[in-house]
C-alpha cells in the first residue's frame, strides 16, 4: 500500500512538473487578455473611464462624453439598473435620479458641489456609503473634473444646451 502512495506521489508530481509552466503560460495570457492598457491615446488612464470598449472618450464636459464615462466605469450597478436609487444610462434617468440615502436629486445642475453624484466620486469619504466605482480604481482627477464641469455648466444635455449630438452637428 504504501508503494501505491508512492507511485501516486510519483505521478502527480510528474504531472504537475510537466505541465506546470503551460498553465502559468496560459493564467498570464488571460491575465494579459483582460487588462486594459496602462494609457489611452490622449495618456490617460483607460481604468479611470478613458476607455469605452476600445473607443476614446472625449475630453469635452457634453453629456454624450459624461455618459460614456458613466458607461464604462458605473456598470452593472447603475445601467440598465437603479441600484440605491441611481441610474445613469440615459440623460432623462441621470437627471431623474434621487439618491436612496441622500434624498436629492444625485445630479444638481449649476452646483456640482451640492450633488451628491460628485459626493460619490470624489470624496474619499463620502457623506453616505462608500466612493463610486465601489470595489474599482477612483475615476482620474480629469474625468472628476470633466463631470464637475459639466454640471456647473447647467448639465445640459447636448453640447450647445439641446438634444442635438454633442458634436455640434447641424442639419445643413
Amino acid at each position: 500500500m504504501i508503494k501505491l502512495r508512492n507511485k501516486k506521489s510519483a505521478f502527480y508530481i510528474n504531472v504537475f512538473k510537466k505541465f506546470s509552466p503551460i498553465v502559468l503560460v496560459i493564467a498570464a495570457l488571460m491575465l494579459y487578455g483582460c487588462s486594459d492598457s496602462s494609457t489611452g491615446a490622449n495618456g490617460s488612464s483607460p481604468g479611470n473611464g478613458a476607455g469605452n470598449g476600445g473607443e476614446e472618450i472625449g475630453t469635452e464636459p457634453t453629456f454624450n462624453n459624461v455618459s460614456q464615462i458613466f458607461s464604462s466605469t458605473c456598470a452593472p450597478c447603475h445601467i440598465n439598473a437603479s441600484d440605491s436609487g441611481v441610474r445613469l444610462d440615459s440623460y432623462e434617468n441621470v437627471m431623474n435620479s434621487v439618491g436612496d440615502q441622500y434624498g436629492i436629486l444625485v445630479v444638481q445642475p449649476g452646483d456640482a458641489n451640492g450633488s451628491p453624484l460628485v459626493d460619490k466620486i470624489e470624496s474619499s469619504n463620502p457623506q453616505f456609503g462608500v466612493r463610486m466605482p465601489e470595489n474599482e480604481s477612483p475615476l482620474s482627477s480629469a474625468r472628476i473634473n470633466q463631470i464637475r464641469t459639466w454640471i456647473n455648466d447647467g448639465a445640459e444635455n447636448g453640447s450647445n444646451g439641446n438634444d442635438e449630438d454633442d458634436n455640434g452637428g447641424s442639419d445643413y
